[in-house]
């Protein structure tokens, strides 16, 4: 998949894209919560990518489902100076891959889906029994 990164696209827009073709990861976008932290915080769906840089470095980010959760987070980050986090969907929530970082987006998504997918399943058993 490739994705145009521009100064005036949207958060969202690229996040919607993203979730297209991995339907159970989600990619944050991330602001310094201050100018002065290390920590940061997840930016708003209505922002412009160029707000959370200053100086966007523009261009075409091509994703393949072999990449890893950590190159692509890099990717972002040393071709446009955009730091992202990717989450994985376990059951009813969505956390960070952990150890699992370095298998590939598909197979992250897989495990997303077989959880999500049994968890459903177990709720709608439990539900059944009351």
């Amino acid at each position: 998949m490739q994705l145009i990164i521009s100064y005036q696209q949207k958060i969202k827009e690229v996040k919607e894209a993203f979730n297209r073709r991995f339907p159970y990861l989600k990619i944050e976008f991330l602001q310094s919560a201050t100018n002065t932290s290390k920590f940061y915080k997840v930016a708003p769906n209505h922002i412009r990518l160029g707000q959370l840089t200053g100086a966007l470095r523009e261009g075409i980010i091509t994703i393949h489902p072999e990449d890893t959760v950590t190159e692509v987070e890099q990717l972002f980050l040393t071709k446009f100076g955009l730091p992202v986090q990717i989450f994985r969907s376990t059951e009813d929530t969505w956390t960070e891959p952990g150890d699992p970082d370095i298998l590939p987006l598909k197979q992250q998504n897989d495990i997303g889906r077989s959880d999500t997918q049994f968890y459903k399943l177990k709720s709608y058993r439990y539900n059944m029994l009351l």
